[in-house]
């Protein structure tokens, strides 16, 4: 994961207003953008994860003065080739402004209606990218909203997305049973006065299976009369 650029150059003492701040933020963008894609490039497979792109810059400075601080590289090269995809996490300050706080980076100082005005400017900003994903705050809460961020992820890597099934069964005490399934989990809970154990087994539809494959018919035959069982 690389670190957001701002956060670290403002926690250095170069505060907005600074006419290099912008620059400070561009030069130190590019310079992580190229440092860790060396340091993944002996890697047959890897994902670099950005906290900020270049564009975001446009959030905060007049466009031709971003476009004369790139040069020679061109706005509409940066915005397509740098990166697979961009996810654009909506501000709590829309749809959430309970959650809205500047208690978790001393680096930032909008208001609400600022917050709200940059996040217009980032989504403008990334217009145009083939593989742009907002994830909006209405109707879903922060679990989710991080679901989605990882979903928007694989989809953008070509990688298919988990189905999750839940089961959930009761199992007498007396009888004692090992699968081997990913993600069981269990919990106790009391009924009639005796404690009675619940299994839930979590585990993605599409996910290979890591049961046993009989070897035999005559096994074959056992394992299914087991699990109707169950």
């Amino acid at each position: 994961m690389v670190p957001e650029a701002a956060t670290l150059i403002i926690g250095g003492n170069i505060k907005y207003g600074n006419p290099y701040l912008q620059k400070a933020i561009y030069r130190t963008q590019m310079h992580f953008f190229k440092t860790f894609n060396e340091a993944a490039s002996h890697k047959d497979r890897s994902v670099i994860l950005h906290d900020r792109g270049v564009l975001d810059n446009l959030a905060y400075m007049d466009e031709e003065k971003f476009r004369t601080l790139i040069l020679p590289q061109k706005l509409e090269y940066l915005r397509d080739s740098q990166f697979k995809g961009i996810i654009h996490l909506q501000t709590a300050a829309i749809d959430a402004e309970k959650f809205y706080t500047l208690r978790n980076n001393t680096a930032r100082s909008e208001t609400l209606e600022e917050a709200r005005g940059i996040d217009q400017r980032l989504l403008q900003a990334w217009n145009g990218h083939p593989k742009h994903v907002t994830i909006a705050n209405k109707g879903i809460d922060f679990e989710q909203k991080k679901r989605m961020a990882v979903e928007a992820t694989l989809s953008i890597l070509g990688i298919p997305v988990p189905i999750e099934d839940e089961q959930k069964f009761l199992i007498d005490p007396a009888f004692a049973i090992i699968i081997l399934f990913r993600g069981l989990r269990r919990m106790s809970v009391c009924g009639n006065g005796a404690f009675r154990d619940i299994w839930y087994i979590h585990t993605p539809l599409n996910a290979p299976s890591l049961a046993p494959r009989p070897t035999s018919k005559k096994k074959k035959e056992s394992a299914q009369r087991g699990i109707e069982n169950f």
